[in-house]
């Protein structure tokens, strides 16, 4: 048996109302304390990482960079507080690269000193 298709007469009067689908939503505080947990192990996890990052020859955007993926993924797969941590770290790479990209990071590549 085939529905019955509601009419917009209907719905402008009330009968039918459409729903919104809302996202959940996270409190500040999650997403205050999840930059500050990110900020606190953001310089051991770098040393961890730096035995590859050091390979790689991009200078401080490299750091960036892989910090970002490591960020990315615990925001895609973690749960609950890792995926806040997660979500903290890609807007703190995200910001700390565009600040390597304008202050000249990348001129550091080439081997020349002059800033841009």
């Amino acid at each position: 048996m085939a529905k019955k298709r509601r009419s917009f007469r209907m719905r402008a009067r009330g009968l039918f109302k459409r729903r919104g689908h809302s996202k959940k939503s996270v409190p500040l505080g999650a997403v205050v304390l999840g930059g500050a947990v990110y900020g606190v192990g953001r310089q051991y996890v770098s040393n961890l990482i730096s035995p590859l990052t050091s390979k790689i020859p991009l200078g401080n955007l490299a750091d960036n960079l892989a910090m970002g993926l490591v960020s990315y993924y615990a925001a895609k797969k973690g749960t609950g507080m890792v995926k806040e941590i997660g979500r903290a770290g890609l807007y703190i790479e995200a910001a700390l690269a565009g600040q390597d990209l304008m202050s000249g990071g990348l001129s550091n590549i080439s081997g020349s000193s002059s800033s841009w």
